[in-house]
C-alpha cells in the first residue's frame, strides 16, 4: 500500500513522496482522500490519473493505493481522520478492526463521500462470514450508499455484449450532478449492477437498463441527510467509463458538488 500525495508536482506529471515539501499555498486547499483497494477495475490507475488531471489544483490530494486480490489492509487509512472528502474504490476488504473503526467514524462525521463501482461491496463477504481477527460491513451499501446490492448482468462490451444504456432521470435534469451530460440515452462502459430498491433517503439520478430486461436500475444517486451529509455513489466506474465524457463530468460534478464548491467553468 502507497501513501502518495498529489500536490505541487502534480502540474508536471508527477507523484510527490509524503515527505515532499508542501507550499503554503496547496495548505489550503481541502484535503481529498482517494482510496482505491480493488483489482478488477484498474481504478489503481484510472482513479489517480484522473485525479492528476482534473483535481490537483483545487485539492491538496492523499492517496492509498492497491490492486491485490487479496490484500486486507488499507494502511494509511489514518488519512481519512483529517479528509475533508473521502473517494472510494474497494472490493470486499475484511480489515482490521481499527482500520475499519476509523471509516465508520469518517462516516459517522457526515463528512462527504463519493464511491464508485465495488465500493456497494466493499467491506462484505459473499458468505456473510467474518475471518478471524477481521471485521466486516456486510451493510454498507444500506446504511451509508442507501442501495441493495446484489450481483449484476453479466453484460462485457470487451466480449461483445451490448453496453449498458444509461440516462437522466426526468426528475433530476436540473439537478448539477448532472450538468453536462445529454439529454437522451448513452451508452457505458460497465456491466449493470442490480441496485434495487433504493432506500427512500436516495435521489435517483440516473437510470441504466441491459436490452430490454426489466426491472431497469439506478446507475448513479446522491444521499443526503441531516442537511449537510453529502453521498454520491455511481455503480459505473470501468476503464472504459474513464474514457468516456459523460462519466468523467459525472464524476467531476459528483466532487465538486460533494464539497459544496462550484465546478469551475473549464470543467463543465
Amino acid at each position: 500500500m502507497r501513501v502518495v500525495f498529489i500536490t505541487v508536482v502534480a502540474a508536471l506529471g508527477l507523484l510527490a513522496h509524503p515527505d515532499h515539501a508542501i507550499s503554503a499555498e496547496a495548505q489550503q486547499r481541502p484535503t481529498l482522500a482517494l482510496i482505491v483497494s480493488e483489482f478488477e477495475y484498474e481504478t489503481h490507475k484510472t482513479l489517480p490519473a484522473f485525479a492528476r488531471r482534473y483535481l490537483s489544483k483545487d485539492f491538496r490530494v492523499v492517496y492509498l493505493v492497491n490492486d491485490d486480490i487479496d490484500n486486507h489492509n488499507i494502511d494509511g487509512i489514518e488519512v481519512l481522520r483529517d479528509a475533508d472528502l473521502a473517494l472510494l474504490s474497494i472490493w470486499r476488504r475484511t480489515l482490521p478492526p481499527d482500520q475499519l473503526q476509523i471509516i465508520r467514524d469518517y462516516v459517522a462525521s457526515k463528512k462527504p463521500l463519493v464511491a464508485i463501482r465495488t465500493s456497494c461491496h466493499a467491506f462484505a463477504t459473499r458468505s456473510g462470514a467474518t475471518p478471524k481477527g477481521r471485521e466486516t460491513w456486510q451493510q454498507f451499501d444500506r446504511d451509508v450508499l442507501a442501495c441493495n446490492y446484489h450481483g449484476h448482468h453479466g453484460n462485457r462490451v470487451a466480449n461483445g455484449d451490448p453496453p449498458t444504456q444509461a440516462w437522466v432521470v426526468p426528475a433530476a435534469a436540473k439537478h448539477r450532478l448532472v450538468s453536462g451530460l445529454p439529454a437522451g440515452e448513452f451508452p457505458v462502459g460497465s456491466a449493470l449492477y442490480k441496485m434495487e430498491p433504493l432506500e427512500a433517503r436516495a435521489t435517483p439520478l440516473l437510470m441504466g437498463r441491459y436490452k430490454d430486461l426489466k426491472p431497469h436500475e439506478p446507475l448513479a444517486w446522491t444521499v443526503e441527510s441531516d442537511g449537510r451529509s453529502r453521498v454520491f455513489f455511481t455503480s459505473m466506474g470501468s476503464p472504459r467509463d474513464f474514457q468516456q465524457k459523460e462519466f468523467v463530468q459525472l464524476l467531476l460534478n459528483a466532487v465538486y458538488w460533494a464539497m459544496d464548491m462550484e465546478l469551475p467553468a473549464a470543467k463543465r
